[in-house]
Formats: C-alpha cells, structure tokens, sequence
C-alpha cells in the first residue's frame, strides 16, 4: 500500500524563519473513528482546527482530507501513517515536483521582500489563495 505524504508541520522552515504552507492542513482521525481494519470513518480538517477528543493528528496536502474514505490508518510501525487502501488512488494528494514548486515560489517571494527591504504577510503575499 503506498503511504500518503505527511508533514511535521504546517510551516517551511527557511532561514529568516517559518513561512506558513497554506497548501497543508491538520486531519485528525479521532480513535472511535477507526475501523479495526484500519479504515477511517469521519475526520475533522483544516488550518486552524482544534481537537475536541482524542485522535491521531497528520499534517497532509489540502486537497487529502475530502478523500479520507480511500485511506486506511497503518498502526504496525512506531508511529501510526496514513496508507491509500488497495485499488484506490488519491487525487488531492501533490506529487513532490508540485510540492517543490510551492516551496520555491515562497522562497522566491522572501527573496524578493528582502531585496526590497519589505516586509512580507501572508495576506499580502497571495500565499492564503
């Protein structure tokens, strides 16, 4: 089963800090919520999300959470992952290349507010579109 790209965090370290990656989310899959086979039956997802119980929080792609139905929770390792269940294909999930991309267009606008002596939001940057 392949396993779904996940994060340790919301933010992409560079060197003048922590600029948020709004193509992330939080999906938390509460414990009453997995299937003794794995499968997830209702997640909760976004941005600012606050965990009212318990559950196992992963730090995904955007677009991942609306597919949850086509993923299982693997809980054989250390550490519990997000796997695509046989047969299934995930759609919101961004290749490494998009991913890469993401990341260098963020680089490149820090580089060009700090070669203009700017200071730079997120709200200003177009980063929250």
């Amino acid at each position: 089963m392949e396993e779904v790209q996940t994060y340790d965090s919301l933010y992409l370290q560079t060197a003048d800090g922590l600029v948020p990656q709004t193509s992330r989310v939080k999906m938390v899959v509460p414990f009453k919520h997995i299937a003794e086979d794995g499968s997830i039956t209702s997640i909760s997802f976004g941005q600012m999300l606050v965990e009212d119980g318990q559950g196992l929080t992963f730090i995904v792609d955007k677009g991942v959470p609306e597919e949850y139905y086509k993923m299982l929770v693997d809980t054989s390792g250390l550490v519990p992952k997000l796997v695509v269940k046989d047969g299934e294909t995930l759609v919101g999930q961004l290749t490494p290349e998009e991913q890469n991309i993401v990341e260098l267009e963020q680089q490149l606008l820090i580089a060009k507010a700090k070669y203009n002596n700017e200071q730079i939001t997120v709200r200003e940057s177009g980063l929250l579109e």
